[in-house]
């Protein structure tokens, strides 16, 4: 008995080959509709994941220009506090320019007298 394959014979005419032409050309084809497919998910994969960096890096400049307007808030409610009590130990300073103002507080703050004069200290009502 003869192997089976030695029964088959293929028929090389011109529809045949024209078909075996067809097939390779189907399958280059398909290849290249895989190979395009799979660039295609490359760069959607790649345009997602800039547009998420993109996002991310927004949302950090978003998320830092609203910390930096908080440190300028607290920042110029010290800069008005230190420019009131500026103005306040400025204007202390005239005053203390002014003899009559000094020896006041002289007198009423550590007890000095003038010659001849006596100090009383009375008891605070609040105090009672």
């Amino acid at each position: 008995m003869e192997p089976k394959r030695k029964q088959i014979r293929v028929l090389n005419n011109e529809y045949f080959q024209a078909k075996q032409k067809e097939a390779r050309l189907q399958a280059k084809r398909q290849k290249r509709q895989q190979q395009r497919s799979l660039l295609h998910l490359i760069c959607m994969a790649t345009m997602g994941l800039l547009f998420t960096y993109g996002v991310i890096r927004v949302a950090q400049a978003y998320l830092q220009i609203k910390a930096l307007k908080q440190e300028t808030v607290v920042a110029k409610r010290e800069l008005k506090r230190t420019q009131a009590k500026n103005d306040r130990l400025k204007r202390e300073v005239e005053r203390l320019k002014d003899t009559d103002y000094v020896q006041k507080i002289i007198r009423s703050q550590y007890f000095y007298s003038k010659d001849g004069e006596t100090i009383y200290i009375l008891p605070d009502d609040a105090k009672d």
